[in-house]
């Protein structure tokens, strides 16, 4: 009887700390990372990081005026793109010339 008893006794009071010990909330379950996307539409500000791989390229590195391939560029005009040009010299809308159906696609 006795040996009874103390058995239901550990398993009553013995496994109800035993089942709280997990890390958190979602113990024993992974959270789904959010896809990242690079701009959705009507957003002002994209969610990725200017030099992620999620952007579009990985960077070339700095360009300024006076590397051969800041000529290479090419000012886009699209009424679809706002361009904040605060040095008011028109340089923000330089861009490395993509075909206009790939900008338009993304």
């Amino acid at each position: 009887m006795w040996a009874s008893a103390i058995l239901a006794m550990i398993f009553l009071f013995g496994g109800v700390p035993a089942s709280a010990c997990g890390p958190g909330k979602f113990f024993g379950s992974r959270r789904m990372q959010r896809k990242l996307t690079p701009l959705v539409y009507k957003e002002h500000i994209p969610n990725t990081e200017e030099f992620s791989l999620a952007a579009a390229e990985p960077p070339e590195g700095k360009l300024t005026r006076n590397d051969a391939k800041f000529k290479e560029l090419v000012p886009n005009y699209s009424k679809d793109i706002i361009f904040k040009d605060e040095e008011g010299t028109g340089s923000d809308r330089l861009m490395s010339n993509v075909s206009e159906s790939f900008v338009f696609i993304v």
